[in-house]
């Protein structure tokens, strides 16, 4: 290394003299003390940095696969690149690493800055070159997730924070700056990986502090999140606890349940008991990520530290509610409905006059939790309750309360057949939410809106601002974990994947439902029956839509046989999505007239309670099975019933879902109008027309009626594309075509 500094003033000299023409190249692993500011200015400096010399992915697998013929997976590949961050040795030594490897896709994920040879490179190349100072910054300041120079000193104590990162700057030593002023950075994680190692191995008994002086420079500069990490690694519980306890509200309302639950879960259960404002959040971040078994569990505890609290009317009173919501996840909607009632009469207080924000946010609660519980039970009673409902939260700054409420109201509005005031009713909970943000509120999870109005959306037919709110709204159920929210992400992303024809996307978001069923706890009946009927749907849309239907068929068979649910079994609302399920499912298996009796029981029951939507869906069906049962003049008359219902509302995707059967049974409507001229030419725009029927479980004779053609002119027709197709029937036909795209 050149240290002398007349080596390096002859060098900036001859630079400023060159002769025209002329070029100096120059390597080296830190920035040299020559006037490069003002050769950039000039134009007259080419760099090739760091950055530049990075492996892209692409880059990462041909050296890995081509050039050391390891054969690693794509997702190794990726695994390796992320965490090697485009360092090129890192991949290097990696390779010299799996030589000999058997599992090398399980040595990818291991790897990490405590294997041999990348530590012995780090040592040999890296940190032995330092000085002892920089050696116990770099080892100490590795707890950090991101430094700044303060932070630095407050963890390490040696003062010289600022002169050490800008020496690690200039000799390119791992660190990645995280902003453009120059103020934040972190290692490279295999680096940091590295270093926590040797820090663990030659002062593993000083790392709990370290820790927990990053936490109190943390707090005291406002960045509580991070500060809680370094209490808990520093095992400090008792501030841990205060920052929980103290970010916990605003948490709550962000809708970060996820990290509430995460925090508080490493806490020791005798911090709640001394904490009842902790427990009761922690209790509707159980109850907002779908633990039934935690929150059974914890409640007790809950009512037990409610006479340690400042008020504890408002403790009694918030787990009045979270017992309330026990109630709903068993069913019983109208058990819950009375302990909210009670919550309400022990906090006997009005919203003008509710001093804390526990007492306002469990007097929102336990308002909202009234007409949620209706919402399975009765509409038309949930429609009555909303608008009071909502109200409260907007007064009292609960807005993630208000923008549920807003979403759900929105949905029953539409169920009701209010279709314009529904759209309404959600886009000014959208501006609530914006004036909130506008204040600079903090972001929060206002996911069900956006998805609420992208299902309206997607009935309307209008898919391109659908999709638009599908992705906003999903991404904040991601952030709250919610699981309805993430439920109603799935479904509504289902229908636009089978809408643009995107057969794959779709399954993969009945897989995800599928798995959300599966992490459904068993004493939460409620979630289970919905999110079961929902996957049963999405069965049902795709077993027209795949060649390999035959699975998708008999799991929704299944699902209704473990249920024993029968067509002429009582209808109670909350169970009636597995009797809309059984419909379709009969009317998919060939067994019209029994379907058919079970729509007309739907019906009348969708009827007597106003759900105009239900009836339009429900009646749409009945006329394909009238047609199935080849009775036209019916079928015609029915569909017209639902038309008029439908047509002053808007309704679109209610018939198109429905696939060809229905196209052909509009073509036959006379004056039909622009409504149904706009039905059928919706049907043009769609890339897969969905049959609700499985190709080879028509029956022949359904088949040639739906063709307009005789039984034995479709056999001759089958019998030939058979001979073409080398099989021997309808269902390796199927499974054939699919083969040849």
């Amino acid at each position: 290394m050149i240290a002398d500094e007349r080596v390096h003033a002859a060098l900036a000299f001859l630079i400023g003299h060159l002769p025209p023409g002329s070029s100096v190249v120059l390597m080296a692993r830190s920035d040299p003390p020559l006037p490069l500011a003002r050769l950039r200015v000039a134009g007259g400096l080419a760099e090739i940095r760091a950055d530049h010399l990075r492996f892209s992915r692409a880059e990462a697998g041909a050296f890995l696969n081509d050039r050391l013929h390891l054969a690693l997976s794509a997702r190794a590949v990726d695994r390796l690149e992320q965490r090697t961050e485009g360092w090129v040795a890192g991949p290097q030594l990696a390779g010299i690493s799996l030589d000999g490897v058997r599992d090398k896709e399980a040595f990818v994920e291991r790897f990490a800055g405590s294997h041999r040879h990348l530590t012995g490179y780090l040592m040999e190349e890296v940190l032995e070159r330092q000085p002892e100072r920089v050696r116990r910054f770099l080892e100490r300041t590795s707890i950090l997730e991101r430094f700044t120079a303060p932070l630095c000193d407050a963890v390490c104590g040696q003062g010289d924070g600022a002169a050490v990162v800008r020496h690690l700057l200039n000799a390119n030593l791992f660190v990645i700056a995280l902003d453009d002023e120059g103020t934040w950075f972190r290692y490279h994680h295999l680096f940091a990986d590295f270093l926590r190692h040797r820090l663990a191995g030659a002062e593993g008994a000083v790392v709990p502090e370290l820790h927990q002086r990053a936490s109190a420079w943390l707090e005291g500069h406002g960045w509580v999140d991070e500060a809680i990490d370094h209490a808990l690694a520093g095992h400090d519980l008792e501030r841990a606890g205060r920052l929980v306890e103290g970010v916990a509200f605003s948490l709550q309302v962000s809708s970060a349940n996820a990290q509430l639950a995460r925090y508080v879960a490493r806490l020791p259960p005798a911090m709640l008991a001394r904490s009842p404002k902790l427990g009761i959040y922690y209790g509707w971040a159980l109850v907002n990520t779908g633990q039934a078994a935690s929150l059974s569990a914890l409640l007790p505890l809950f009512e037990h530290s409610a006479r340690r609290a400042e008020h504890p009317h408002v403790v009694h009173a918030g787990v009045l509610t979270l017992r309330a919501y026990e109630r709903l996840w068993r069913m019983d909607f109208e058990g819950a409905v009375a302990l909210c009632r009670e919550s309400l009469a022990v906090l006997d207080r009005t919203a003008e006059d509710a001093a804390t924000d526990e007492e306002r946010w469990s007097l929102t609660s336990a308002t909202n939790v009234i007409p949620y519980a209706y919402l399975h039970t009765d509409l038309a009673k949930t429609d009555r309750a909303y608008p009071e409902a909502r109200a409260l939260p907007v007064r009292l700054g609960n807005r993630i309360g208000a923008a549920n409420d807003y979403a759900r109201h929105g949905w029953v509005a539409h169920e009701l057949g209010r279709s314009a005031e529904a759209l309404e009713i959600l886009h000014e909970g959208l501006r609530v939410v914006e004036a909130w943000r506008a204040e600079g509120g903090r972001a929060m999870n206002v996911g069900e809106l956006h998805l609420e109005l992208s299902r309206l959306l997607y009935e309307r037919n209008e898919l391109d601002e659908a999709a638009r709110q599908l992705e906003l709204g999903a991404g904040f159920a991601q952030r709250s974990q919610f699981p309805p929210v993430l439920a109603l992400a799935h479904e509504v992303g289902f229908q636009l994947d089978l809408a643009h024809g995107r057969l794959d996307a779709a399954e993969a978001r009945l897989a995800g439902m599928a798995a959300l069923l599966d992490a459904v706890h068993e004493g939460n009946r409620l979630h289970r029956e919905r999110f079961g009927v929902a996957l049963q749907r999405m069965r049902l849309r795709l077993a027209g839509a795949r060649a390999r239907y035959a699975p998708l068929l008999e799991g929704v068979a299944g699902w209704v046989d473990e249920r024993g649910l029968g067509p002429d079994d009582p209808i109670a609302y909350a169970f009636e999505g597995g009797y809309a399920v059984l419909a379709r499912l009969r009317w998919a298996q060939g067994r019209a007239r029994e379907g058919a009796r079970l729509l007309d029981r739907l019906i009348e029951s969708a009827r007597s309670e106003g759900r105009v939507r239900d009836v339009v869906a429900y009646l749409a069906q009945r006329a394909l099975a009238e047609r199935r049962l080849r009775a036209p003049d019916r079928a015609r008359a029915t569909l017209q019933v639902a038309l008029d219902l439908a047509e002053p509302r808007g309704y679109v995707r209610t018939f198109v879902d429905l696939g060809r059967p229905m196209r052909s049974l509009l073509e036959g409507v006379r004056d039909g109008g622009t409504y149904v001229a706009g039905l059928i030419g919706a049907f043009a725009g769609v890339a897969f027309e969905g049959a609700s029927v499985a190709p080879a479980t028509v029956p022949l004779g359904a088949a040639s009626h739906d063709l307009g053609l005789s039984p034995n002119t479709v056999k001759w027709y089958l019998k030939g594309l058979f001979e073409k197709l080398g099989v021997n029937g309808r269902a390796q036909a199927v499974g054939r075509a699919k083969d040849l795209g």
